[in-house]
């Protein structure tokens, strides 16, 4: 597998504690590797495949409220744009999705720290509908289906420098909602 991505990438700080980036970029990936299973007979392995890609554009910001206290946000679109040749992932009908992935991804989140050695982090993911397959039918034949846009939440804590410099421990709730 041999992945080549091309970007354009312009950052800006407006003012202090604000920082900012949008990106293009193109993602091709030639002889993808799969791990598939033939439903008829159980058999599971990997395989390579034909190229595939997305194009598509990110945005991001991160802010400093206080010394303690941040927010971030994260926005991708990605799309195939015409680069997929991977039969796996594609959507019927859909030319714009790649099976599985959402077309539009938001993560909104913000980190906290209490004292020298206390973080916390809360995190929102939302994405949009995605294409996929929810179960055979008769034949044993894949059947499409889309799913819902989906809201998850990610929530952790961490004390950082336990016993010596560089060592933390954290707990986490991840994919919650």
């Amino acid at each position: 597998e041999r992945a080549t991505s091309v970007q354009a990438l312009v950052g800006a700080t407006p003012w202090v504690g604000l920082d900012t980036t949008f990106a293009i970029f193109n993602t091709r990936i030639t002889q993808p590797v799969f791990y598939v299973t033939d439903l008829s007979s159980g058999v599971a392995g990997y395989r390579n495949t034909a190229p595939t890609g997305t194009r598509g554009l990110e945005v991001t910001g991160r802010a400093a409220l206080t010394a303690n206290l941040g927010l971030r946000g994260f926005y991708v679109f990605s799309t195939p744009a015409g680069q997929n040749r991977v039969a796996l992932l594609a959507v019927p009908g859909r030319a714009d999705l790649l099976l599985a992935f959402p077309a539009h991804t938001l993560s909104l989140g913000a980190d906290a720290s209490a004292g020298a050695h206390w973080r916390f982090n809360l995190n929102l993911r939302l994405t949009s509908e995605r294409a996929g397959f929810s179960s055979l039918d008769r034949a044993g034949v894949p059947k499409a289906a889309t799913f819902q846009p989906l809201a998850l939440v990610d929530a952790a804590v961490s004390y950082q420098n336990l016993i010596t410099r560089g060592l933390d421990a954290s707990v986490a709730l991840m994919n919650s909602l």
